[in-house]
């Protein structure tokens, strides 16, 4: 076998690869076992008839093509391995000869990892910050917690702060109904500030079936670009007005909230519960401040578009996900923004170059220091995935594969790298 490999922009290489009739003879040998297999050949078992009877009967050109795919697929592999070619995705195959009798020649492009020099990753000047809860924060989730434990009623009054209204509006700019600008028994929270400012503060004061309109400025920095920094007037009617109590801060409503005996003893436990929050935000700040500096000081060749598509994606993915979570649609999002999918994904080019860098990094740095991951870690933490979802064959089957144990691999390997980075980062600060 012949094998010459040219380097391509952007991450590719072509393989020009020529198989000889010597190398062909294995492949056209299995070529016709398995046409003897798919065509019955008269004075032969199915899989039986040898490779000069199969070319008798069917020609040369058929067992040739048919040896061809096996021949490409094994060549392939192999003239990766001897050149030590670190491909991603799917190779794009052109056959350049393929005829009875004659040398096998093909093309193979395919996408390799981009090469990368690594920076100095034992050193940083980055440092890890310590984690507070200003007691303010600490109300806030007690407030918060009151709110779980409230009652509503009725009532026939003003609506005043803390009542909880429900509005039917209709925004209009112009004099001309903005699309997606109305609602009807729209839930408010007096106070909450969760809509624009003003909206709220306008509700004051009116009682059931009461109608307003009034003005107000968007911000310049508001989701909807349509309304963006402009002014819209707002028809409103009030369709209930809900008052709401909270329990009292007291032992009483600690035992009602868990298992504490006193409101000190919740307010403590809120507390640890916001710190280990907090430790945990500034953690991931400190992860990824350490990959900013280590991306910063390492070159890389050409990213893949492969890479980049694929990160895309994801970023597209996870934005969904987030949207829904909150009982959004994506769809409509990406109507209020007056963009589209690929519009965003143009958007998301540094972030997704950004995570493509740090992945290779962490990957390089695996490799670097001969990081591995013990099987029976892997498997123990494949057990534990599937035990989340007894009762679900699909999600189960998908879980107990090869695939999926590759992605606990490369997980665990992962999160060796970060912790070797955090220890490094800090034996240099000690």
């Amino acid at each position: 076998m012949h094998v010459t490999v040219e380097q391509l922009p952007k991450s590719q290489v072509k393989l020009s690869i020529e198989l000889s009739v010597e190398d062909m003879k294995p492949h056209l040998e299995r070529a016709a076992e398995l046409l003897s297999k798919q065509h019955k050949i008269e004075g032969f078992r199915p899989g039986k008839a040898s490779l000069g009877i199969v070319v008798q009967r069917l020609g040369a050109a058929a067992v040739w093509e048919e040896a061809a795919e096996e021949a490409v697929r094994k060549s392939f592999t192999q003239a990766v391995r001897e050149h030590d070619l670190k491909t991603i995705g799917r190779p794009h195959v052109h056959v350049q000869k393929l005829a009875p009798d004659n040398a096998f020649s093909y093309t193979a492009e395919v996408t390799v990892l981009p090469t990368i020099k690594l920076g100095d990753y034992r050193k940083f000047t980055s440092t890890k910050k310590s984690a507070h809860v200003p007691p303010a924060d600490v109300d806030r989730a007690l407030e918060d917690l009151r709110s779980m434990f409230a009652t509503e009623a009725q009532v026939d009054r003003q609506a005043k702060l803390g009542d909880k209204v429900e509005v039917d509006f209709d925004l209009l700019m112009n004099n001309v109904p903005v699309e997606n600008g109305s609602s009807k028994q729209h839930p408010v929270i007096l106070g909450s500030n969760n809509f624009i400012p003003g909206f709220e503060e306008n509700l004051i004061g009116l009682k059931k079936e009461e109608a307003k309109e009034f003005n107000l400025k968007f911000p310049k920095e508001y989701h909807n670009v349509q309304v963006a920094g402009k002014e819209g007037t707002f028809k409103v009617k009030v369709k209930s007005v809900v008052e709401i109590t909270k329990p009292e801060l007291n032992d009483a409503f600690a035992t009602r909230a868990g298992k504490f005996t006193s409101i000190a003893e919740l307010r403590t436990q809120l507390e640890k519960n916001l710190l280990g929050e907090a430790e945990q935000k500034e953690d991931a700040a400190f992860e990824n401040a350490l990959i900013d500096e280590l991306i910063n000081r390492s070159t890389f060749g050409d990213l893949p578009e492969l890479l980049l598509a694929s990160e895309k994606e994801k970023m597209i993915g996870e934005m969904r996900e987030q949207i829904e979570r909150q009982g959004g649609s994506f769809d409509d999002y990406l109507k209020s923004v007056k963009k589209s999918a690929d519009d965003l994904k143009q958007e998301f080019e540094k972030p997704a170059a950004r995570r493509v860098k740090a992945a290779l990094l962490i990957r390089t740095i695996a490799e670097t220091e001969h990081l591995e991951v013990p099987k029976a870690d892997v498997e123990k933490e494949v057990q534990s995935t599937l035990q989340m979802y007894q009762g679900q064959p699909e999600i189960l089957q998908r879980i107990d594969s090869e695939d999926y144990r590759d992605y606990v691999r490369s997980l665990l390997i992962n999160r060796q790298v970060i912790g070797q980075l955090k220890d490094w980062a800090t034996a240099a600060k000690a």
